[in-house]
């Protein structure tokens, strides 16, 4: 029972590093303001509810027994990142770098994805 205290401090200190989603948010804040924000963390609410939806039907254990399955998801993800990274430098470009208002429905998009493929 030793370790508790040590495991405790490690899972404290990787629960409170940033990782993507709060990149995410922070740089829809700066871009589009409070109100933009707010719908990206809902759609980053809505991914964490569909990734423990999917856990709790199997699909974690499903992953973890599958090598097809973990990488279909695997490659599916990367490539859903590399998408959203080309579409904001396509919108990035097309407004010669100012990506204002990107839209409620794209912001919750973008934290559903964030979120769900982190």
């Amino acid at each position: 029972m030793r370790l508790l205290p040590e495991s405790f401090l490690i899972a404290l200190l990787v629960t409170l590093t940033p990782g993507p989603t709060t990149a995410t948010i922070i740089g829809m804040t700066i871009r589009d303001g409070r109100a933009t924000a707010h719908l990206t963390m809902l759609g980053t609410c809505i991914g964490v509810l569909v990734w423990g939806a999917l856990s709790e039907l199997g699909v974690s254990a499903l992953i973890v027994a599958s090598q097809w399955a973990y990488e279909v998801l695997r490659v599916g993800g990367a490539l859903a990142l590399v998408v959203l990274g080309l579409r904001t430098l396509v919108a990035r470009h097309q407004s010669n770098g100012d990506v204002q208002g990107s839209g409620s429905s794209a912001s919750r998009a973008l934290g559903l994805a964030s979120r769900t493929l982190d």
